[in-house]
């Protein structure tokens, strides 16, 4: 059985990299924060160089990179601001 998670995007990703509020995923059972990074960059290919400059939360927490998700997890994708040095997305 798989994991179906919400994907929720803010900011400059929603508007000039992914073209969408929301999406949905289903991923392998045990997939992982990193895991879904990966599957959003091969859905859209203009999301994988930002990547590294976002905060992820999951459940609105944030995440770190090796989280497991759960199906029914709600996952934000936040741009970080430039002041922002301590959070990373993976």
């Amino acid at each position: 059985m798989g994991t179906d998670v919400q994907v929720l995007y803010f900011g400059i990703l929603r508007e000039m990299y992914v073209q969408a509020r929301e999406e949905h995923f289903s991923l392998a059972s045990g997939a992982t924060v990193a895991d879904l990074v990966e599957r959003i960059g091969e859905r859209h290919p203009p999301f994988v160089p930002i990547r590294e400059r976002i905060r992820i939360a999951v459940n609105e927490e944030f995440a770190a990179s090796g989280h497991v998700l759960s199906t029914g997890d709600t996952v934000a994708l936040i741009p970080r601001s430039p002041e922002d040095r301590t959070a990373t997305a993976s």
